[in-house]
């Protein structure tokens, strides 16, 4: 086991310390083996951290502590090692049976290169009888998922917004232009499930018209046809599923940012069950994906000169002036630099407070009458002190009561 050279002291001293999991520890120490043996791959652990979940859980509810996430270095390896060894790990560890869409391994962007990301879980179990696996493609991350799409959905906080402006290169107040302009506001429906809008015309490409002649309303080649947002564009796609799931999850665009599942890949993503699987986890994941197809579009350049002419054509296409999608990004931009960001835990509170039926009006992270109003009926109705104020204690417990 070898250690990335510029942090080699602080990470030889992490992964000695008590407080990494001996379940990642160990699953990491066996998988090294096995890549070392098959494929002559000796592992460069380039960081050690607490998986994202955990960490806004730690953040929310206090009941993570410990370190249970290991990056090992990936860039100089097959693409064929690389599939193979994460499936040696998915198939030998389950991270989580009550959640077996979730893997202990997968391929993830981080800084310059593709990391093999390795996480567990307090109830991550070793799957004793599995044999060494030959050379197959990595287990989809979303098996499962068309069951319910419905995941931890944890809303953006400030370490989010730090890790999508570094990855952007930019600063915040360019980063909430972009989001109060060009996105929904929120990247989950009140009932945890990532937005979505099902494209017909995208799926009836993506299946050589097949089903244009029976299912027209969901296979057809002009766009529209959507009817009502929300749990509708799930009816939509299950239908599309059953007949064709990876052309039916590659035609809805997902998440705050609305990525298409197509673009997965694009997006940084290893396919679009990869893609989805994240997007449930949180708002910080589904903004990674916008970032990954901001970049991969070149468009990360004209944000950071905040040419908002250049950003606006590149990403609204063509007929960007007919929306005025520049100059509303311009004056977006002159407020958010002015001051009056929004407050993060603000803006958590109102998304936990939808989560628990409550109506606190537009999630912005600015307080106003409604947002105090559902604030107020949460805590007396939970026996809790009525005041206008987000504490990170009360944050807490609201987080807790939402998303357990």
């Amino acid at each position: 086991m070898k250690f990335k050279p510029e942090n080699k002291k602080r990470l030889e001293k992490e992964w000695k310390d008590p407080k990494l999991a001996k379940a990642v520890k160990d699953m990491v120490e066996n998988v090294a083996k096995y890549a070392k043996k098959k494929w002559k791959w000796q592992f460069v652990i380039t960081s050690i951290f607490r998986t994202p979940e955990e960490d806004a859980a730690l953040q929310a509810s206090g009941i993570h502590g410990a370190w249970r996430a290991v990056d090992v270095r990936t860039m100089d390896q097959k693409e064929e090692a690389i599939n193979d060894v994460a499936n040696y790990a998915n198939t030998k560890w389950q991270y989580d049976p009550q959640r077996p869409s979730m893997n202990v391994c997968f391929k993830e962007v981080h800084g310059n290169g593709v990391h093999a990301h390795f996480q567990v879980h307090p109830r991550t179990i070793e799957i004793k009888s599995v044999s060494t696996p030959s050379a197959k493609p990595v287990r989809p991350a979303a098996d499962v998922v068309a069951a319910s799409f419905k995941g931890i959905a944890l809303p953006l906080d400030e370490a989010g917004v730090s890790a999508i402006t570094q990855q952007l290169g930019t600063n915040a107040p360019e980063l909430w232009a972009v989001l109060t302009v060009e996105t929904r506001g929120c990247g989950f429906q009140p009932n945890r499930r990532p937005f979505i809008l099902f494209e017909r015309h995208i799926f009836s490409k993506r299946t050589n018209r097949v089903f244009d002649a029976q299912h027209s309303d969901i296979s057809n080649p002009e766009a529209g046809g959507y009817g009502a947002g929300g749990d509708h564009q799930y009816d939509r796609l299950k239908r599309a599923i059953a007949l064709n799931r990876t052309a039916a999850l590659e035609s809805a665009s997902w998440g705050i940012g609305q990525v298409m599942g197509f673009n997965a890949q694009i997006a940084g993503f290893s396919n679009v069950d990869d893609m989805i699987a994240k997007m449930m986890i949180s708002e910080t994941e589904q903004l990674r994906g916008m970032a990954g197809f901001i970049i991969h579009n070149g468009l990360d350049k004209a944000l950071q000169r905040r040419d908002w002419t250049a950003f606006a054509r590149g990403y609204n296409g063509a007929n960007f002036a007919i929306n005025k999608y520049d100059t509303r990004l311009a004056a977006a931009f002159a407020k958010f630099s002015g001051g009056g960001m929004p407050d993060l835990k603000v803006r958590a509170a109102q998304v936990y407070l939808t989560y628990l039926g409550f109506n606190p009006g537009t999630i912005d992270g600015l307080p106003g009458k409604m947002t105090f109003s559902a604030l107020n009926e949460f805590q007396a109705k939970n026996s809790l002190s009525v005041e206008n104020t987000v504490s990170d204690k009360f944050l807490k417990t609201l987080a807790g009561k939402a998303v357990g």
